[in-house]
């Protein structure tokens, strides 16, 4: 009676034992599943955060005013106004592989007086649209294909020449292999873009009445119309040479300055016997801005032969209102 007892005792403590080391099994084995599922949605989450993109998009038109008085010893007065207006605006698409960086740039002023016709001040329109992709990543090379629209939308520039929207129009595709650096600080209050390299351009130039400056010399007349001195379309190739900066930082509460710098300079064909033969062209922006009143100074300069045949500089500073859009 004894020994049965002894032995129902020993089993009772053997199955209580074994049921103790099963449930502490599962519960490990359902802690193992659960660090599994954990470590595949945290893994699938960072896949998705890295495969997201990022988008940024600027819009930031503004609107200067200036009047003057002249006053004559004959008695006379003249009252004349100056007015500006321009529009940046900027999207940037950033990826793993693959950005996509556009922009458009327009600037139009005139001077309005009684006693005469508005004169043009500023008439640019740019467009920029530039796709890259990695090449390696190690050294932190990019492929760019960089396309450029320049034109004007009034009837004559600065000069007095004839002009009108696309005529002409200076279209300029660049592939060129750099580098794109972006910085901010952990603020976010400042921040530094830079992009440069090197490659080979195309410059296409179209015209429909506008003469180009190395076709003036020509006498154009229903005898010998521009048709026969020039063609609509004019093709160019050359290397490269690409640089865009970006400057951004707030100065303190509602105060930001911003600049903005791009120049690009294209080779001609006797460019190694003449370093003149190079077409150049340079757009700078810089700009105080307290809440909706800003200072803002422009500068875009162009230097080829086809065109003037000179440099041409044109620079603005204005004391206007402006807003700035970011999504």
């Amino acid at each position: 009676m004894r020994i049965y007892l002894l032995s129902l005792i020993f089993f009772l403590l053997s199955s209580f034992a074994y049921s103790q080391v099963d449930s502490n099994a599962v519960v490990i084995e359902d802690e193992i599943i659960d660090s599994l599922d954990n470590s595949e949605d945290y893994q699938e989450e960072e896949i998705k955060e890295e495969s997201e993109s990022v988008i940024d998009f600027m819009l930031s038109p503004t609107l200067g005013f200036n009047l003057q008085s002249t006053s004559y010893e004959r008695g006379e007065e003249t009252i004349s106004a100056q007015w500006l207006g321009s529009l940046r605006s900027k999207l940037d698409i950033y990826g793993n592989t693959f950005n996509f960086n556009s922009s458009v740039t327009a600037q139009y002023g005139q001077i309005i007086s009684k006693e005469e016709t508005p004169v043009t001040t500023q008439d640019n329109l740019m467009v920029s649209i530039m796709p890259s992709m990695s090449l390696f990543e190690k050294l932190q090379l990019r492929l760019f294909l960089d396309n450029v629209l320049q034109t004007s939308m009034d009837s004559k520039d600065n000069y007095g020449n004839p002009i009108s929207f696309l005529d002409p129009a200076y279209l300029y595709h660049t592939l060129f292999v750099g580098q794109d650096y972006n910085w901010a600080n952990d603020e976010n209050t400042s921040s530094f873009k830079i992009i440069y390299g090197v490659g080979y351009a195309v410059q296409q130039t179209y015209t429909d009445k506008y003469v180009l400056e190395e076709n003036k010399d020509f006498i154009i007349d229903d005898n010998n119309p521009l048709s026969d001195v020039q063609s609509h379309f004019t093709l160019e190739t050359g290397y490269s040479g690409i640089l865009k900066f970006t400057y951004d930082t707030m100065l303190a509460d509602d105060f930001s300055f911003y600049t903005d710098f791009s120049i690009a300079a294209i080779t001609k064909d006797s460019f190694f016997e003449d370093v003149s033969k190079v077409s150049v062209n340079g757009v700078f922006f810089t700009s105080l801005k307290y809440k909706y009143f800003s200072l803002q100074y422009s500068a875009n300069m162009t230097y080829d032969e086809q065109i003037y045949s000179h440099r041409q500089l044109e620079q603005t500073l204005v004391f206007g209102f402006t807003h700035t859009f970011n999504f």
